[in-house]
């Protein structure tokens, strides 16, 4: 599958590329990403590769669901919301060089990647399957370091 030139407007207006998330996992078929230059305030754009739409679901070893991830939420993880660019901009504003730090509930990166570029000890983490993959090809795609990368579990079912 080719990559798609699109000019559709995407979240926070930025023209975007689909292309097959053939980075994932060998068997993951068809799944349709884009990569935005995303500007946060105060730190050098970032190119975020994220899932296309709300539309993007394939899990056929029930990963997702065993972890409680309905069809319906599946494709969240791998959107760029409005709190993580918020996140992302009060990294990019704050001293952070040599802190620790947690994002919990990384989603694609955008605020961890800010405050690594920035010197920060960043520990990411997500309960998604797929956040990880996405986080290391975000990394890659913006020629950082893989971040530390823990996957977590946070809710009730998490107790047990």
């Amino acid at each position: 599958m080719q990559g798609v030139q699109s000019c559709q407007p995407a979240p926070f207006g930025f023209c975007t590329r689909a292309a097959p998330i053939a980075f994932l996992h060998p068997s993951s078929p068809g799944y349709l990403t884009r990569q935005d230059s995303i500007a946060v305030e105060g730190a050098d754009d970032l190119i975020i590769r994220a899932l296309l739409d709300i539309n993007q679901f394939h899990d056929p070893l029930d990963e997702a669901l065993n972890l409680g991830i309905s069809s319906a939420t599946w494709p969240l993880f791998g959107l760029l919301w409005p709190s993580g660019m918020h996140l992302a901009e009060r990294m990019a504003r704050r001293p952070v060089t040599g802190e620790r730090i947690l994002e919990i509930g990384c989603g694609l990166g955008l605020a961890s990647l800010v405050a690594h570029r920035r010197g920060a000890l960043v520990t990411a983490s997500d309960c998604h399957p797929l956040a990880r993959a996405f986080l290391d090809e975000n990394a890659r795609l913006n020629g950082l370091p893989p971040l530390c990368y823990r996957h977590g579990l946070w809710g009730a079912r998490s107790a047990a």
